[in-house]
């Protein structure tokens, strides 16, 4: 198959996806939205289209430059980081919403002049916003599938008018659906999706790979870089780096009830090393000695990660089923998460998981003490875990059900 796709090629996510289908053998050709973001050798062709606020992102990116160009570069891209934190999120996703509506008509011309030259048998757009809506607005003679991530309907179309009625726009324009929940798939047809066309569910990454994301898979050197104590520190880690939409403010504000309870506690926040925001919560709460902010780490290094930790914590208030909730069950650590619809198509609270209100301190640290402290219940949710990962969330399964998607779909032209 010739596949073209329209995503945030820099994303993890993205990626896991995409290399499926290159490794399969189909033509993969690749339109990127993120600047940041460098093509695979194994890509037919890859080409950026950075849009809206992800301009930003691009200034300087890969020049190779240190001159004073690449220095004002990097500060505006940390300015843009600080905004962002500081600005209330409705606001964030409101510009953007703009932002993408005013980049609109360029980019479906931009697009369909690729569609025209691959002439791919069809495309994926991988999230609505913003690829989807892009992507609905390019001519084409081929089928479109788009995912839906997470917090596509319950965050940006339920924040922003302008994002909503651009999401119901494409939503009339798009072949099938790809949800990575039950609970989105039923908001697409609310929306407006055609409720005769297909829509799959699938985990947005395709899923777990099992035989890297397992229980036991520890590294004490990698520990001890991030200086934590392998042998006497107790870990919970949060995989989910800086998102608005996950409550980490409560988390930091929840920390120091555990830490009295649990002095040996350390919590692991991935993704956060040299945001200021984080780094003011650690001084203001005093837990210099128990949060550790890390910066990003590849696959296997995540995975020891995971396996090392008793716990793993994301307050979220919107979600579709998070990549690293399934990676971090599939390595044995306890999941606490936001008590949200989709989390509960994947996590029965106190049985496989505790779930809690993602805008409560107390509620979090609750339910972070009560993890620490039932060994039975870990033990238990364990065996569990291991099990609706292996029936549900398994890539190679998935991305079997992905590729008869796309089979399908090009079929049915």
């Amino acid at each position: 198959m010739r596949i073209l796709y329209v995503a945030d090629a820099s994303s993890p996510i993205a990626l896991n996806w995409i290399s499926y289908f290159v490794g399969k053998g189909h033509e993969v050709h690749v339109v990127s939205t993120d600047p940041r973001a460098t093509g695979d050798p194994q890509f037919a062709s890859f080409r950026v289209v950075a849009t809206g606020l992800n301009k930003v992102k691009g200034v300087g990116a890969g020049s190779g430059r240190s001159g004073p160009k690449a220095i004002v570069a990097g500060l505006a891209r940390k300015l843009m980081v600080a905004v962002r934190q500081k600005l209330p999120t409705s606001k964030v996703i409101e510009l953007s919403a703009a932002a993408v509506e005013r980049d609109l008509p360029n980019l479906g011309e931009r697009l369909s002049e690729i569609v025209r030259e691959i002439q791919p048998d069809l495309i994926h757009a991988m999230r609505i916003p913003n690829e989807g809506i892009f992507a609905a607005s390019a001519t084409r003679s081929c089928p479109l599938l788009v995912s839906i991530w997470g917090n596509d309907f319950t965050l940006y179309a339920s924040s922003s008018p302008r994002y909503r009625r651009l999401i119901r726009a494409a939503l009339s324009n798009i072949d099938a659906l790809h949800s990575d929940c039950h609970r989105d798939a039923r908001l697409a047809k609310e929306e407006g999706f055609d409720p005769s066309r297909r829509i799959d569910v699938l985990p947005g990454s395709g899923g777990v790979q099992r035989g890297l994301f397992r229980p036991g898979a520890t590294d004490r050197e990698l520990l001890k870089k991030q200086g934590v104590d392998p042998e006497s520190d107790v870990l919970i880690i949060n995989a989910r780096g800086w998102r608005t939409y996950v409550r980490n403010d409560i988390l930091f504000q929840a920390m120091p009830q555990v830490v009295r309870k649990h002095p040996k506690v350390k919590l692991l926040c991935v993704g956060m090393q040299g945001s200021p925001q984080p780094e003011e919560w650690v001084n203001k709460y005093k837990l210099q000695e128990n949060v550790k902010l890390l910066g990003k780490f590849p696959r296997e290094q995540m995975a020891s990660l995971f396996g090392s930790c008793l716990i793993s914590v994301s307050p979220s208030e919107h979600d579709g089923t998070p990549n690293t909730l399934l990676e971090a069950m599939a390595c044995g650590a306890f999941p606490v998460a936001g008590n949200i619809e989709s989390v509960r198509e994947w996590i029965t609270d106190g049985d496989n998981g505790l779930l809690c209100a993602p805008d409560s301190v107390d509620a979090v640290a609750s339910a972070l003490c009560r993890a620490l402290e039932d060994e039975d219940l870990r033990r238990s949710a364990l065996q569990k875990n291991q099990q609706i990962v292996g029936e549900r969330a398994d890539y190679a399964i998935n991305m079997a059900r992905a590729e008869q998607l796309y089979a399908d779909l090009i079929g049915q032209t």
